[in-house]
């Protein structure tokens, strides 16, 4: 029977969860060493832990982005107390509960934490002590410089259509339209650094648009009156194209169509964006 928990408890962790079946003791200088009452084989503690993770029933539950490293006293289903460095990468709520999932340095393997047997724990960023580790991982997460980066790809995913438009008009991006890219970031968004892998992997998985769909984009800016934005959108494609050393008709006449958003965002006609739009656009 504990076989079969075990192979189960595999299974359903996947390939990111794996672990080995029994483990090796660990070392005298292990920071949490148990007490003779409470020493029970690694067999046995990886059976509890599928237990855990099938109590708790994670099937099927979406598992919210969360960050940290905390240094905790945990106690599991068996009464076992064991303190731990956890490096947490998620956490899934289910009926009111929560529950971490972390990297564990004790086990060298990650493991499931049911948020309520976290008897104490310490930030290892900050040393404060943390009384809920899986609401202050999602809190670090969110407030973290990678997640205010795609938060605010996200908010700009219209413009980078557009700008990802002039740069692949001939059919490849360089790497300086994407640093021109980069600064409209960085204008718009002053205290968010746009840099790294993150950010090149984000840009490069910006789909390319077809004409009838940059037509619309600007269309539904115009009727926002989104004037700010499209005046920024219209300098920066400035900037990309004259990096160019052949532009196309199909170029000169988006910036034209930029450049009629631009006025007539800043016009007191009445008339709708997409009406406008359709007749500027004739020639794109």
């Amino acid at each position: 029977m504990e076989i079969f928990l075990s192979l189960a408890f595999i299974a359903l962790m996947g390939g990111v969860f794996l672990h080995p079946l029994i483990r090796r003791r660990r070392s005298s200088t292990a920071k949490a060493a148990l007490t003779d009452q409470q020493i029970i084989s690694h067999h046995d503690k990886a059976i509890g832990e599928a237990s855990a993770y099938m109590q708790f029933n994670c099937f099927g539950k979406r598992m919210q982005p969360a960050e940290g490293q905390y240094h905790i006293v945990y106690t599991n289903e068996h009464g076992v107390t064991t303190e731990r460095d956890i490096s947490v990468t998620g956490v899934h709520s289910h009926n009111g509960k929560d529950a971490v999932i972390a990297f564990c340095h004790l086990r060298n393997a990650h493991r499931l934490f049911i948020n309520e047997n976290i008897e104490r724990a310490v930030d290892l960023y900050t040393g404060e002590w943390v009384e809920s580790v899986a609401q202050h991982a999602i809190v670090r997460h969110e407030n973290s410089e990678e997640e205010k980066m795609m938060n605010a790809l996200d908010q700009e995913m219209m413009a980078l259509h557009l700008l990802v438009f002039f740069s692949r008009a001939d059919g490849r991006m360089t790497k300086t339209e994407r640093g021109i890219i980069a600064d409209y970031l960085k204008h718009r968004y002053q205290d968010i650094a746009f840099e790294g892998n993150e950010f090149e992997e984000a840009i490069n998985a910006v789909s390319t648009i077809v004409k009838n769909d940059f037509k619309r984009i600007v269309a539904d800016m115009v009727s926002s009156r989104d004037s700010e934005r499209l005046s920024d959108i219209a300098d920066y494609a400035k900037r990309i194209v004259a990096t160019q050393e052949i532009v196309n008709l199909l170029e000169k006449n988006a910036l034209e169509l930029l450049a009629a958003a631009v006025a007539k965002c800043g016009s007191s006609l009445q008339e709708s964006g997409s009406t406008y739009i359709k007749s500027q656009t004739s020639t794109l």
